[in-house]
């Protein structure tokens, strides 16, 4: 998985940021090392030093799927 930083080590809410990510389409971000689901109106801690990831692939990867068990369909 690729990840392309938005943000570095920077204080402040970024509830633009994430509204602005999710209208393209993205469906989860990771921040501070936790992946949420991006969410209308979500913001992190204001006054907190933050790191935020964005998958460059449009969402993260589900990990049964990335494993191949995800799919044990029979007849297909």
């Amino acid at each position: 998985m690729i990840l392309a930083p938005l943000v570095r080590g920077r204080k402040g809410h970024y509830r633009e940021l994430f509204d602005h990510t999710r209208k393209q389409g993205y469906t989860k971000v990771r921040v501070d090392g936790v992946i949420l689901d991006l969410t209308p109106g979500l913001q992190v801690d204001r006054y907190k030093v933050h790191d935020i990831k964005w998958s460059s692939i449009g969402s993260f990867p589900d990990p049964i799927e990335s494993t191949g068990c995800g799919n044990l369909s029979i007849g297909h």
